[in-house]
């Protein structure tokens, strides 16, 4: 059985074909664009997005025969609006927007944040549907009504793809979920003053869809296909790295850096912090906590350095020694701030004790261990210090990031040798859709690469991250009273 897996990332969309003994047999990637038309907006064109995952399928098929199935997953969250007819209406609102920044503060502060943790498991943040939603409804109401869903990426490609409206259970998740029932909470609507959205809300579903005579046109493929609506992308990367069974650990070095782990019912710690939602299996669940900051960072910093690309700054940073000579980087970057492991839209980023004497290689380094001592950070506040973390995302093809990551964290780690993770959960989980549970072991047999913790580097980075923490507290305390509008000419 071969299948076609799609992967609409914010920044890049993926589509690969895999064997029925998850060989990756043909990938092709298109870069997705990411509008900012003001200050912390981050928005996308609907019907952009899914030119380009047909564009990217048809190469596809072109050069592989026999397509069986097609598996669909993407970036999470945001708010994808469509009218009855199914058509968009306005652009898509993405996870990593800041627009709603403020009323995620009156959440916080009026405990509707708390509770909706309580019950969904999962801390809201700007990005997250309810928050777009009550933008939307203060500020564009005629767009509210013109809306007859709110889809994400992924229920959008798939709606594109078979005129099926549906969510898939990771995806509905978070923000209007009760983790205990699966089925979405009018107390939770309620709590955030959106009773009225609930009509916006697509049926949680799962199974397979067939593809339209229309899509078949578009990318190429055969009328009819079985097409399955898998996991989003951070539940499809855990089970693309093999993150199936409870106590399992995944980390994505992706657009967002994250790290999560895997448990057998849903677990809701007493303090809010991450995400929790279906894996996609029985009895499965992954508890994970998804920063704002990631490979972004990276490609910044590479702008800052004068250098082409990640791969240039991740190389510089090998010319400086562990500690990058003192220097200590901040990476809250995104205009939303932070998500996780705490939540603060007023999260900045910057560097800390800089002299003359620091070079471009200890400023390279410095973000990368930043990076790193985030992920550390995550794994702190889920409380479980895994025998060993699954990587995923693009971060991962750099062997001295995932060498530093491990000793930063003091915990091996291993890839398995495909080159899109995430597309092959989502072709697994099709599998599985289609009665195939016993094709897991033959996935999870896949070569690897691993790689395993320095004791001396372990010591050093531990003591690198007791530091990283206190200097983050001396910022925080100066983020809100500094406020977004430092060094703006009014």
């Amino acid at each position: 059985m071969t299948i076609l897996s799609i992967d609409a990332g914010t920044s890049t969309i993926k589509a690969a074909a895999f064997d029925r003994m998850g060989r990756e047999l043909f990938v092709v990637r298109r870069d997705s664009v990411v509008e900012r038309p003001r200050e912390g907006w981050s928005e996308q064109d609907m019907a952009l997005v899914w030119d380009t995952v047909c564009d990217a399928v048809r190469e596809t098929a072109g050069n592989v025969d026999d397509i069986d199935a097609i598996a669909i997953t993407a970036q999470g969250d945001g708010c994808w609006l469509i009218d009855a007819a199914g058509a968009p209406v306005g652009p898509a609102l993405l996870w990593n927007d800041a627009r709603a920044a403020d009323q995620v503060g009156a959440w916080v502060a009026d405990g509707a944040m708390a509770h909706g943790y309580a019950v969904s498991g999962s801390v809201t943040f700007p990005g997250l549907a309810n928050a777009l939603l009550r933008w939307i409804a203060d500020n564009q109401p005629a767009r509210l009504h013109n809306s007859a869903y709110a889809l994400t990426c992924g229920s959008w490609i798939f709606y594109q793809a078979t005129g099926d409206i549906r969510a898939e259970p990771s995806d509905a998740s978070a923000p209007f979920m009760d983790a205990r029932t699966a089925d979405y909470s009018d107390d939770l609507l309620s709590s955030y003053g959106l009773s009225a959205c609930k009509r916006l809300l697509a049926p949680i579903k799962t199974g397979a869809a067939r593809l339209t005579a229309d899509a078949a046109r578009r990318t190429g493929l055969r009328e009819g296909l079985p097409v399955v609506l898998a996991p989003y992308d951070v539940p499809a990367a855990a089970l693309g790295v093999g993150a199936h069974e409870a106590g399992d650990a995944v980390a994505v070095l992706g657009t967002t850096f994250l790290c999560g782990v895997v448990t057998d019912r849903p677990v809701i710690g007493d303090e809010p912090s991450g995400c929790l939602v279906s894996l996609g299996l029985p009895s499965r669940f992954l508890r994970f906590q998804p920063t704002l900051a990631g490979m972004e960072v990276v490609h910044w910093a590479a702008h800052l350095l004068g250098l082409a690309d990640a791969r240039d700054v991740i190389t510089l940073a090998t010319e400086a020694p562990p500690g990058a000579n003192g220097a200590v980087f901040l990476p809250y970057l995104s205009p939303a701030g932070e998500r996780a492991p705490f939540l603060d839209p007023s999260a900045r980023g910057s560097f800390w004790n800089l002299s003359l004497a620091h070079s471009r290689a200890d400023m390279a380094r410095a973000v990368l261990e930043g990076l790193c001592m985030v992920v550390r950070d995550c794994l702190t506040a889920i409380g479980v210090q895994p025998s060993e973390l699954r990587l995923s995302g693009g971060g991962t093809t750099s062997p001295s990031l995932c060498q530093m990551l491990v000793d930063v964290t003091g915990t091996p780690a291993q890839r398995a040798a495909s080159s899109e993770l995430t597309c092959r959960g989502a072709a697994l989980y099709a599998l599985l859709v289609h009665g195939r549970a016993s094709a897991l072991p033959e996935w999870q047999a896949s070569a690897r690469e691993s790689w395993s913790p320095k004791p001396q580097q372990v010591k050093f980075y531990a003591q690198q991250f007791v530091e990283f923490r206190r200097v983050r507290e001396i910022a925080r305390a100066n983020w809100r009273a500094a406020g977004t509008n430092l060094g703006r000419q009014s």
